[in-house]
């Protein structure tokens, strides 16, 4: 007989069964939130770094077809200034003559 649990033993280690169980499903679901947590997290990483990237992206090509256009109105005051037909302008630059015209009034 020594080696049985009284009623109030047996109490006190269900209790703290009981306890020590409670303590792991909120350990378990603080867990699951912290993951759910961190992968919302990656997934607005991943989003801003497409959309930065895309930004720059756009921003390149912008850039780009600035310069192509202050480019090409170069040339075109360029050939103005040299009094170049308007017709033989547009058909080198690709232009229509009212936008070397528009060009034209810059001078």
């Amino acid at each position: 007989g020594g080696d049985l649990l009284t009623m109030e033993q047996k109490d006190k280690f269900m209790t703290r069964v009981k306890d020590i169980n409670d303590d792991n499903r909120i350990v378990q679901e603080w867990m699951v939130e912290e993951n759910n947590r961190l992968r919302e997290l990656g997934i607005k990483q991943t989003a801003y770094e497409e959309g930065e990237e895309k930004g720059i992206k756009k921003g390149i090509k912008q850039g780009i077809e600035q310069g192509i256009e202050n480019t090409q109105k170069n040339v075109i005051l360029n050939m103005l200034k040299e009094k170049v037909d308007y017709s033989l302008i547009s058909k080198v630059t690709g232009k229509s003559t009212s936008y070397i015209k528009s060009i034209a009034r810059m001078l």
